[in-house]
């Protein structure tokens, strides 16, 4: 069993595992420099939000391609969006990879 067993569902683990060697790529790398570039987070209106969320479970759920594919065809705030909460989600991979090992 590794450490995000349990946490990440589906696909989710095996991306999250990714990116926290550095590989991000579901990302394009400009959007992941712009996305952390801007501004402190702002609230997501409704729709961008759900965008976010399903675009989430896609990440979880589908083979790599149709995910990559959801994500490029995200609007650009929704995009955003979804970069920054990967970013965090990675943050807290890293604090819960600490405590395992």
């Amino acid at each position: 069993m590794d450490e995000f067993e349990g946490v990440a569902p589906g696909r989710l683990r095996e991306r999250l595992q990714a990116s926290l060697t550095g590989h991000h790529a579901l990302f394009d790398v400009e959007d992941i420099r712009a996305a952390l570039a801007g501004r402190a987070d702002a609230a997501l209106a409704p729709d961008v939000t759900a965008a976010v969320g399903s675009t989430l479970l896609s990440l979880a759920r589908d083979p790599y391609g149709a995910a990559r594919g959801r994500v490029a065809a995200l609007p650009p705030e929704a995009r955003v969006g979804l970069i920054r909460l990967w970013f965090r989600m990675l943050s807290g991979a890293r604090e819960l990879r600490g405590r395992v090992h």
